[in-house]
């Protein structure tokens, strides 16, 4: 365990603003935080994960000062506007990618650079993620054994669990004890396992991984398959359709993608496979895989208790996002209307489905992230 850090407090460029884009002068809009160049934009599912379940908080990559490349790690409250940086890192041990926080608020997770367990240790084959607690500033690092590097990770709902890609295998932790899931190959010989920041469920039972495995020398096959981290049991799983393997493959990969939407806590995932197919579930208590009200989709992100589901429409409306009530089946507009000079993207849905965090540019050219209220 790392030391807690002085906890400094910075003037947020954020709070509310009068009116917002597509509805000037009417619509709650809200400047989270700025973005940062050094975070792509186009991260899969990064900005949900970014934000707690009642849009209170969310984790900040701060920007370095002029002359430097030194990222800090931060957390956006909501009630004050401001943002508070909880850590002191240098040259050696600076953040990199998009930060996460718990659904509930009280940890933030980063990533140093290639992802060491120890950045000064450039010898070192130990991969980590580095947890903080908002609350005391208390770093604690969440090793998971010697790769090259950890491609993505997902947390649960109190930020007591992590399944994380590690290299070619998918691994968990879970309160200190560490556990793999599953060993890939990196070839065309063995099944492949991938995980995506909505894989977790948020009672941290539950991790979805999606999976390529091999039919012949040039074709493999996509699935799904749902693991229940108490029973270390396969909790249910699905095969999709083949695709290409080989590097010039005739179709884009996109076409074969499966992106995980929620995993929720009945071992239940909401995904789609693919650019247009079906928003599908798989259902945790029968195994089953149905579609949904949705029969044209690509998931975005999930609410972190499941409920909401935010997706690209069909081509037939821009492909502009909504949202999928699983309570209600109702599916409701998420796209914010764009004026001249701004451009957004819908990337996160509360757990009330009532706000929606968008990044882009406004008239202005202020780049970040914005809470929009969709009701008003």
């Amino acid at each position: 365990m790392v030391a807690a850090l002085a906890v400094v407090t910075l003037v947020a460029a954020c709070g509310p603003a009068p009116g917002g884009p597509g509805s000037p002068g009417t619509a709650r809009f809200e400047r989270v935080f700025a973005s940062n160049p050094l975070v792509p934009t186009s991260s899969f599912a990064g900005a949900q994960r970014a934000i707690s379940a009642d849009f209170g908080r969310a984790a900040v990559l701060i920007q370095p000062p002029s002359g430097s490349w030194v990222t800090q790690v931060g957390v956006w409250e909501r009630s004050t506007g401001e943002i508070r940086q909880l850590t002191d890192l240098d040259a050696t041990t600076f953040a990199v990618g998009q930060p996460f926080i718990s659904a509930d608020g009280s940890k933030v997770f980063f990533q140093h650079m290639y992802s060491r367990l120890d950045p000064q240790d450039v010898d070192s084959p130990e991969v980590a993620v580095m947890r903080i607690d908002v609350e005391t500033g208390e770093i604690d690092p969440i090793g998971f054994g010697p790769s090259p590097g950890i491609t993505s990770y997902s947390v649960s709902g109190d930020g007591n669990t992590v399944v994380a890609e590690v290299g070619r295998s998918v691994k968990a932790w879970k309160d200190g004890a560490l556990t793999t899931l599953s060993t890939g190959t990196g070839s065309n010989d063995g099944v492949q396992y991938s995980v995506d920041r909505q894989s977790m469920s948020t009672d941290g039972r539950f991790a979805s991984i999606a999976t390529s495995t091999p039919i012949d020398a040039d074709t493999q096959q996509v699935g799904l398959m749902v693991v229940d981290l108490e029973l270390g049991t396969v909790h249910a799983s699905w095969t999709g359709p083949t695709r290409p393997w080989n590097p010039q493959m005739a179709a884009s990969p996109l076409e074969f993608l499966v992106r995980i939407a929620s995993t929720l806590d009945d071992g239940s995932v909401l995904f789609t496979q693919g650019l247009d197919g079906p928003l599908l579930r798989l259902e945790g208590t029968t195994g089953a895989t149905a579609p949904t009200v949705v029969t044209e989709a690509f998931a975005e992100a999930g609410s972190a208790n499941g409920r909401h589901v935010l997706f690209r429409g069909p081509a037939a409306i821009g492909h502009h996002a909504q949202t999928l009530d699983l309570v209600s089946d109702a599916v409701a507009d998420a796209h914010l209307a764009t004026e001249a000079g701004g451009n957004w993207t819908s990337v996160g849905v509360s757990d009330d489905g009532r706000w929606i965090l968008v990044h882009g540019s406004d008239a202005d050219h202020m780049d970040g992230y914005y809470l929009w209220d969709r009701t008003s």
